[in-house]
Order: structure tokens, then sequence, then C-alpha cells
């Protein structure tokens, strides 16, 4: 897949993630050769569709996933190569250790539309917890629900905050041990959230 080459990486080091399955989103342009988020868009398009008729859509969606002013460390689009289910992760890098009883709290939610979070750690990754728990949306007539997935991990340079946000709540069941694994997966960059000028 293409993906950004973040400042300091060198090429032969490779990415901190599975590139079969996440494609990583610019916060910025111009970035590494590419002028804009059209540009970027019509790059992702070209490699990643599987028929020639599917790369206007997917350049449009694309190009909207890199436009987004939604606060991030960095950006991830779940893509799998054969196709399916997609979902945008956002990831927030903090510069300081969280104590863990701060940490569960963050995973908690006291908001009336949410069902009880089903919290636990995440196998074989160490500092990190996971919550799971769906958002109901809407007045009673046109209720919606979104799942929402939201993992936290600490360590000795900070804390990684990780999350997931879909409407398509069998299709997370389903992700969720990509989630992990890219919760596993990524190093730590730290400097806050950022994103275009």
């Amino acid at each position: 897949m293409v993906g950004p080459v973040r400042a300091g990486e060198a090429p032969d080091e490779g990415p901190d993630y599975d590139p079969e399955l996440w494609i990583e989103v610019p916060l910025f342009f111009p970035f590494a050769g590419w002028p804009d988020a059209a540009a970027w868009a019509h790059d992702i398009a070209q490699e990643a569709a599987l028929r020639p008729d599917e790369r206007e859509g997917l350049a449009e969606r694309a190009r909207l996933l890199a436009e987004s002013d939604w606060p991030a460390t960095r950006r991830f689009w779940y893509f799998p190569v054969q196709g399916g289910f997609e979902a945008i992760v956002h990831v927030i890098d903090v510069d300081e250790v969280i104590p863990q009883e701060q940490v569960l709290e963050m995973l908690r939610t006291d908001d009336a539309r949410v069902t009880d979070p089903v919290i636990e750690a995440i196998e074989g990754v160490p500092g990190a917890w996971r919550s799971a728990y769906i958002v109901a949306e809407g007045d009673q007539d046109q209720r919606a629900a979104m799942g929402v997935v939201r993992a936290v991990r600490m360590r000795g340079e900070g804390t990684t905050l990780v999350e997931l946000i879909d409407a398509d709540l069998a299709a997370i069941g389903v992700a969720l041990p990509d989630f992990d694994a890219l919760v596993g997966d990524l190093q730590f960059i730290g400097g806050g959230v950022g994103g275009r000028d």
C-alpha cells in the first residue's frame, strides 16, 4: 500500500503496522511528495482498488479522510486488501505516563446514551487496555447505534490512545483482532496532536 514516510524513519525500517491491513493517512500537505490530499488519494486508489471502476469512489473516500480535521497524532484507514469493511482509526500520543487508575477511568463513560463498556486488557500487549461500547444516537423515532472501540497503552515514554468509531457493529467485532494488533505494533511518536496548518 502507499503510505506516508514518517520524519526520521529510515526507508529500510518499514512501517510499524501491517500495511496489508492499514493505510496511514497523512495529517498535512504537502507531504512526502504529495502536494495535496487529492494527489495522495489518487495514488491510493490506483494501488488499492481491485477494479478500475472502483477507483473514483475509493479516491473520494481517501481524500475526505485526508482532509479530516479530527485531532490526532496519526490516522489510519482500515482497508484489508481483500476489500470489505473499512474504518478510520485515530491515534493520539500523550507525552506523559498516565496512572493506571486514570487510564481505566478514561475507558469508562457516564454518558446515558452509552451501554456499559466492556473493559479488558489486550492480550500480548503490555500496559494496554481496551473498552468497547455502543452509543445510541438520535431520538426515539430515529435512533442509530454507533460502535466505539477505545484503547489506551502505557509505556515508559508516554501514553497512546487509539479509537475506532463505526456504525457496522458486526464488522467491528470481526476487525477487533487487527485493532488490537495495531495497538501493539505502533511505536510511540510523542509530540501530542498533529495536523495541517
